[in-house]
């Protein structure tokens, strides 16, 4: 004698399968629950930044706040890169230097050129230096005795407010001239290939793997994704969008793995304006991670979130 007056189907009305379908959609409903009312997990970083007012350079370590440093940097610090593992490259008004992650010791320096916004460390062992000669935006290429060993000049723009070598040998850039703001592409020999104009200063600029192009807009509190055709195909921040945020200046941008946006919110020059320091932003536009601490920094002009 079975069961069932008819054949076994699964999760049919058998009273073998009833009690397994009931549990599925208990545990469904449960994950549901749990969903809504567990929040989510708190989202830290390590991260460098550089506070151009007080020229400082920062280490922050959420996971270990004991290993946190702050260190003076020359005058006018600026962009930040890593060089390896332990290595922080960054740039200065009169050039760049390097520092040791672990204890925030300067380890080496070049001096001697003008107004450089960008240092990138350059696969044969120098570094380009991206500053101003009379002529216009200036690439230095430099030795770790500081010489020049090569110059890039893009006639007539100025000045440059960062800078990235793309992998094809072009040099993708943003000029910040009050009457020409715009993202720049030019070939090795510094001839322009491609140009979008840009609402505000960008002081960043960064090409991602699928070809499109992220800017910061400076006091428009945006950043712009371009595609190659130089349209705007998604933003994110914004000061309407985000009202509470006390968003002032989109200054640097980052790309995460994940593919969420961390940004540096200046502040301005001069102390006293409050507001987070840095800001991240999913592919939906919200605000999940921010950073604040006036005690270590008066402004960041640049974040870099170690992954």
């Amino acid at each position: 004698m079975t069961a069932c007056s008819s054949p076994p189907r699964p999760f049919g009305r058998c009273w073998i399968g009833r009690p397994f379908r009931e549990l599925l959609l208990s545990c469904a409903l449960l994950s549901v629950v749990l969903a809504v009312l567990l929040p989510s997990p708190e989202i830290k970083h390590r991260f460098l930044g550089t506070d151009g007012e007080t020229s400082k350079l920062i280490y922050v370590d959420q996971f270990h706040p004991e290993k946190d440093w702050t260190v003076d940097a020359p005058k006018g610090p600026r962009d930040i890169r890593m060089v390896g593992e332990r290595t922080v490259l960054i740039s200065h008004r009169g050039g760049a230097a390097e520092f040791d992650l672990e204890t925030g010791k300067q380890t080496w320096i070049v001096n001697g050129y003008i107004e450089v916004q960008a240092a990138i460390r350059l696969p044969n062992g120098n570094t380009l230096l991206g500053g101003l000669t009379e002529k216009g935006i200036t690439l230095h290429e430099v030795d770790r005795a500081g010489k020049e060993i090569r110059r890039v000049v893009v006639e007539g723009r100025r000045p440059v407010r960062n800078m990235q070598r793309l992998e094809n040998g072009n040099f993708l850039m943003t000029c910040g001239d009050p009457s020409r703001k715009s993202v720049i592409e030019t070939d090795p020999a510094g001839k322009i290939i491609w140009e979008v104009p840009l609402p505000g200063p960008a002081d960043d600029i960064d090409r991602l793997e699928d070809g499109t192009t992220v800017a910061p807009t400076g006091s428009g509190g945006t950043a712009l994704y371009i595609d190659k055709s130089g349209k705007v195909v998604a933003t994110r921040g914004g000061k309407d969008a985000h009202p509470d945020l006390k968003i002032h200046w989109f200054a640097a941008t980052q790309t995460l793995k994940n593919g969420n946006l961390v940004v540096a919110n200046w502040l301005g020059h001069k102390p006293g304006l409050t507001g987070p320091h840095a800001l991240e932003f999913d592919a939906a536009n919200k605000a999940v991670w921010s950073w604040e601490d006036a005690q270590r920094v008066q402004t960041l002009h640049n974040v870099l979130v170690i992954e």
